[in-house]
């Protein structure tokens, strides 16, 4: 009976924590076949285009089952704030001038939205930015400071599935050099460390539970 309610008492403590921690990343996807213009796939998750959760490190990140129930008007609002947003975070060049692009909600195709499932139960976004007027040659991402500001993860093909990290005030050229894998690896290693130990005990309490 003792071990019984110790086991409850661990999984009340757990589930009273485990909605906690916004992500620290977002991730995408760069695709750029021979010939053709680039394009970037967008994995945003919603708690960035919510200011109230984004500007408070320690809000709850929301589930998806939330961002199901936001309805036609909140889910407006949500594809406004987080296309401002990725706006202000990214910047596209091109020998120096900046490149306009466009956004397009993948999940929005069909009714009702057909939002991703994961087994974080993680709310998500997810877009697909092209340039409006495709450049001919190699270009420069800059991925813009600012407080509280997540890091980007980007997928490249053709660079032996090698993945770029982007830190709040950094830049890339691509369609040059090969994408520094070691890097990528090592900062989502630690991202990931530091959100357990010593930042997440409550995931460490609900795998005891």
């Amino acid at each position: 009976m003792s071990r019984l309610l110790a086991v409850f008492w661990i999984w009340l403590v757990a589930a009273s924590w485990s909605a906690a921690h916004v992500v620290t990343q977002l991730y995408g996807e760069w695709e750029q076949p021979e010939g053709a213009p680039w394009k970037m796939a967008v994995q945003f998750e919603a708690g960035f285009a919510d200011p109230a959760v984004r500007n408070d490190p320690m809000a709850p990140a929301p589930d998806r089952q939330w961002l199901v129930n936001q309805g036609e008007a909140g889910w407006e609002r949500l594809r406004m704030e987080s296309e401002r947003y990725l706006r202000e975070c990214l910047i596209i060049r091109e020998a120096g001038k900046e490149i306009p692009w466009r956004v397009e909600f993948i999940d929005f195709k069909t009714i009702p939205p057909d939002f991703i499932k994961l087994l974080t139960d993680g709310a998500y976004l997810r877009m697909i930015v092209t340039p409006v007027n495709p450049p001919s040659g190699a270009v420069t991402l800059d991925w813009q400071g600012g407080e509280n500001r997540p890091t980007f993860v980007l997928k490249v093909e053709g660079a032996d599935g090698g993945y770029l990290t982007f830190n709040p005030g950094t830049s890339q050229i691509l369609g040059e050099d090969a994408p520094p894998v070691s890097r990528a690896l090592w900062t989502s290693f630690r991202q990931g460390f530091e959100h357990v130990v010593p930042e997440g005990w409550d995931h460490v309490v609900f795998v005891m539970g």
